[in-house]
């Protein structure tokens, strides 16, 4: 449910400083060798010769002699031939004692783009991560945090995709005034596109934290919490320099797309752990639950009819303000589990698991389901009269048995939803339904049947691993199809069918070649 985050350790002792820094050059790799303006001509010329045609069309101003026949430009250097930058600075300091260690770094990070302008991206880093143990050491306390900003200004589209369609006698892009040249209407100026600059700012903050606590030997309750959050928010103009001036367009015509997403997701988890060890038997139980949390909340609207452009990124400077895109989702899941491990004489080993969740993904009288798994190993090579075999130097036999449920759907998938129809009538927006409640929308479940056998040899050069399995699905989450006269093309159900996969698994790993501790492998993984 959330993002796991792993920090550098803190150091015992004095307390330490590192710096980091460096910086980059980036240049376009291998740009194509392009035609010269008279080679240009000399294909499209023949071009039109070999169709018959001998009256250059209207539009076709570059052989037509609307545009100068002598002019030459690689648009391509001209559009990602650029030298592009790159700069990291990362520090960090470090320290702690016996009980409590600490790491505290901060990084900045810039890079600047091939394409003409000034397009740059910046990232704004810190990071923690703190550990403290008690001088009992009964209590474990270790916390981790990550937080970032970003902020990046990008043109509307990759200038590349531009450059291959501009003929090498085009026009210059600017007037000797500085403005957008449009070539008396015969050029659309690529650069006027670009005009729709897109830029994004985002912040990131992950944190993770973990408890532990002894209460006795043996005994121990754990703590694990995370909490996830990102914001985005994106602007993309279009002002009325996008327009060739002759076609008198103002700023009534500027618009501004602004959209926003921000996430929210936390997660709680205290367990309670227990463990036995008296003569060959060895015991580990666990009984937990978790609470999980997810948020998002997104909204695209557009600004029109600006009153100049000057006033562009202001939205509240728009004369219409309109809803684009909006939505939002809730998910909640809750869950209690317990294990238990058991060993005897590190030969024969029985595992046990029990679990009960709940997804806010169903209705309330499917919202609960119950599942667990039952498995067992017995380690062959530690019997006496497997030790004998020279040559074998490992061997385990596994199998096991469970249930588990997915609710891997989108949010509201069992209520009654509707959608926006776009339009309105008498002032009062309009409404769709596009989903039908099902209060029995359930778990999808499936049982899984496994059996295995491992052995290596030859001292862990060959290994196998031999595994039968067989998976039976039911309750699939699908949409079941509904006559369209209904209104409805498809209805969320549970549907009623049972779904077998089985098949065998083997698996060679072989060491070749020993040589120390570094060992040459090569491994082959068939599925059958």
């Amino acid at each position: 449910g959330v993002v796991l985050i792993t920090t550098k350790r803190g150091n015992v002792g004095r307390t330490l400083v590192k710096i980091n820094t460096s910086y980059g050059l980036g240049n376009y790799a291998n740009l194509p060798k392009v035609m010269n303006t008279q080679d240009y001509l000399k294909m499209r010329t023949l071009a039109f010769s070999n169709d018959g045609v001998s009256n250059y069309p209207a539009n076709a101003y570059d052989v037509n002699g609307r545009w100068d026949k002598e002019r030459f430009t690689d648009w391509q250097k001209y559009f990602v031939g650029n030298q592009a930058e790159q700069t990291d600075t990362q520090i960090s300091v470090s320290g702690g004692n016996s009980n409590t260690r600490f790491t505290l770094s901060g990084g900045h990070r810039e890079e600047t783009t091939v394409f003409p302008g000034s397009y740059r991206y910046k990232r704004n880093t810190v990071s923690t991560n703190t550990e403290h143990q008690s001088t009992d050491r009964k209590l474990k306390l270790t916390f981790t945090g990550y937080y970032s900003t970003e902020d990046n200004t990008l043109p509307p589209s990759d200038f590349k995709s531009i450059y291959g369609n501009i003929a090498p006698n085009a026009p210059a892009l600017f007037t000797p005034e500085g403005g957008y040249n449009w070539e008396g209407g015969t050029f659309v100026n690529p650069l006027a596109t670009a005009s729709q600059t897109v830029t994004m700012q985002g912040r990131n903050l992950n944190a993770n934290f973990n408890g532990q606590y002894l209460v006795t030997k043996g005994l121990s309750i754990n703590l694990n919490a995370g909490y996830g959050y990102y914001d985005r928010a994106e602007q993309r103009i279009y002002p009325k320099t996008y327009y060739n001036p002759a076609s008198n367009i103002g700023s009534e015509r500027s618009s501004l797309r602004t959209g926003s997403m921000v996430n929210r997701n936390w997660i709680l988890e205290p367990q309670l752990n227990y463990e036995k060890k008296w003569g060959k038997h060895n015991i580990n139980t666990l009984i937990g639950s978790s609470f999980q949390d997810q948020t998002s909340n997104n909204i695209t609207l557009l600004g029109t009819k600006f009153p100049s452009d000057e006033l562009i990124y202001n939205l509240a400077s728009a004369a219409t303000v309109t809803v684009a895109s909006s939505y939002q989702f809730h998910y909640r899941y809750q869950a209690i589990y317990s294990r238990l491990n058991y060993s005897y004489n590190e030969k024969y080993f029985l595992n046990l698991t029990a679990r009960r969740d709940g997804s806010s993904r169903f209705g309330e009288e499917k919202r609960f389901g119950n599942f667990g798994a039952v498995g067992g190993a017995w380690i062959l090579s530690k019997e006496k009269f497997i030790k004998n075999i020279k040559w074998l130097s490992y061997a385990k036999l596994r199998a096991s048995y469970g249930i588990t449920g997915s609710d891997q759907i989108g949010d509201y998938q069992f209520y009654d939803t509707y959608l926006n129809s776009g339009g309105s009538y008498d002032n009062s927006s309009g409404l769709l339904p596009s989903r039908l409640f099902n209060k029995n929308f359930g778990w999808e479940t499936t049982r899984k049947l496994e059996a295995a056998l491992e052995w290596s040899m030859f001292q862990e050069r060959i290994s196998l691993i031999a595994a039968w399995y067989r998976n039976i699905s039911t309750n699939q989450l699908v949409g079941i199809p509904l006559p369209a006269t209904t209104g409805f093309t498809s209805y969320n159900a549970n549907l009623d069918a049972t779904v077998l996969n089985r098949g065998l698994e083997l698996s060679l790993q072989t060491a070749i070649l020993k040589i120390g501790r570094a060992s040459c492998r090569e491994r082959v993984s068939s599925p059958v």
